[in-house]
């Protein structure tokens, strides 16, 4: 329903946002495998313009195997990429909402909400992957840990006492004893 102007900055922005977040991508993956796999665990020099070259040679490389695995959308790489985002989710999502917001949230129960939603979530997709066991439910795992991160969570700040949290902002019963002060 727009100029064709119009309509191609539109489409322009979004291959140029798809195309930037996929370079971005395929860069870390390139210097985390010459960083992290060849220079530090195989102890391969990577300093200077061979660690460039390196790179270089690498970033090809999971270019063409990415080209290759989108050749096949119906792959493991899409139920792979899905498990991700639910351990990702069932993970993080609790402590950062709860830990940064509710004063009785815990570190012990952070902590625990956060390693039991992992394993859930992992064993689960291993299990999947492996063909031994499939989750039955319509909802994925990682909801299902999201939920029990919150769970715990929540059962842990009641049962201990309030952490003292200056960062966050007053209460409102505080607010009003500190303003009828003056």
């Amino acid at each position: 329903f727009t100029h064709p102007a119009v309509a191609g900055l539109v489409v322009a922005a979004t291959l140029s946002a798809i195309m930037s977040t996929g370079i971005a991508l395929v860069q870390a993956a390139s210097s985390s495998i010459v960083k992290d796999i060849m220079g530090d665990l195989l102890r391969v020099d990577c300093a200077g313009k061979k660690g460039v070259r390196y790179s270089q040679i690498v970033m090809i490389i999971c270019l063409a195997l990415s080209g290759v695995l989108a050749l096949d959308p119906g792959s493991d790489l899409v139920t792979m990429g899905a498990a991700a985002w639910g351990i990702f989710a069932a993970v993080f999502t609790m402590p950062l909402i709860l830990g940064l917001r509710w004063r009785r949230a815990s570190r012990a129960g952070c902590f625990v909400g956060m390693l039991v939603s992992a394993i859930l979530v992992i064993g689960v997709n291993a299990l999947s992957i492996a063909g031994v066991w499939s989750w039955p439910f319509p909802v994925d795992v990682g909801l299902a840990g999201l939920i029990l991160n919150a769970a715990i969570m929540i059962v842990a700040g009641l049962c201990g006492t309030p952490a003292e949290r200056d960062f966050l902002p007053e209460t409102k019963r505080k607010l009003k004893c500190r303003l009828a002060e003056k």
